[in-house]
């Protein structure tokens, strides 16, 4: 099977239709279309483009899994979708950019895994959560938009992607998961907007992030977990005038940290294994006027 044309007539389409026709290549999912089903073009190995107007509300798990020719999807009338599901994307290994549809709110579990061709990807002002997985292993990934309107940031979001050089995270987000950005071994500069609601960084969040020099945390952070900055041997200066918490190991192995920056009147908890590995000759802490130099 090579073309399809889907008649006018036709309303539905049920799961695994197209599931492993190896020779499609070119696809029009019409307006017509009201309703569809998980897995409906899964493992057609030569799909390279698709025109998208179908009018459903979901676009269904696994819809594209495993299309390794696919390079573009065109959305522009597909106005009704609000959510992607599970894996929608995953290993589209030559799908080199996006632009998701207009309206859609919700990115879910895996939806753009292992895309290792992604270069860009703009999440627009309507997306209010990325789901778990949802970019990890897209190691190509080198420029990421993130627009104000994003609420919640999955675990493992972005981790293992590793072209990854600048974040910057929306106020509007208010949750960024564990492991979000692990292992983003190119990744330079990392920034939250003004006002931003984020108060805690995860564990492993920045875990092996090794080009990272500066952490400006000037927003609301209070607690850093465990192992948020492990490994990210480039770190020399930490500022975190909010940040109440310290948690076991979070600086693990942060060779070359040389300043950390804190406010003396909110700090609670500060623990013996915070800085494990840490084998640079001098760190120095400066609390507002206070200064003291740990050799």
């Amino acid at each position: 099977l090579e073309k399809i044309v889907i008649a006018e007539q036709v309303y539905q389409i049920e799961r695994n239709v197209f599931d492993g026709c190896t020779s499609l290549d070119n696809v029009h999912v019409p307006s017509n279309i009201t309703k569809m089903e998980q897995s409906m073009f899964e493992q057609c190995t030569s799909l390279t483009r698709v025109k998208f107007d179908a009018k459903i509300i979901t676009l269904p798990k696994q819809m594209f899994m495993d299309c390794s020719a696919l390079e573009c999807v065109d959305f522009t009338g597909a106005d009704t979708i609000k959510r992607m599901r599970e894996s929608c994307f995953q290993n589209c290994i030559h799908l080199r950019t996006m632009v998701l549809p207009p309206n859609l709110k919700f990115i879910e579990d895996s939806s753009f895994k292992a895309c290792i061709g992604l270069e860009h990807i703009s999440i627009h002002e309507n997306v209010r959560s990325i789901g778990n997985f949802g970019f990890f292993g897209c190691t190509n990934l080198r420029s990421l938009i993130l627009h104000d309107g994003i609420k919640t940031i999955g675990n493992s979001t972005f981790a293992n992607c590793t072209s990854l050089v600048k974040v910057v995270i929306p106020a509007s987000v208010g949750d960024v998961n564990p492991l979000c950005f692990h292992n983003c071994i190119k990744l330079e500069e990392f920034l939250f907007n003004k006002g931003s609601k984020v108060n805690e960084i995860r564990t492993g969040t920045f875990e092996n992030c090794m080009k990272l020099e500066t952490i400006n945390l000037w927003c609301r952070v209070n607690n850093i977990h465990k192992d948020a900055f492990k490994n990210c041997f480039s770190l020399q200066e930490f500022n975190g005038s909010y940040v109440s918490y310290f948690h076991d190991y979070a600086f693990t192995n942060c060779t070359n940290l040389r300043e950390v920056k804190l406010d003396i009147d909110k700090i609670f908890q500060i623990t013996t294994n915070m800085f494990f590995g840490c084998i640079c000759p001098m760190l120095r802490f400066t609390f507002g006027d206070e200064m003291e130099a740990l050799l």
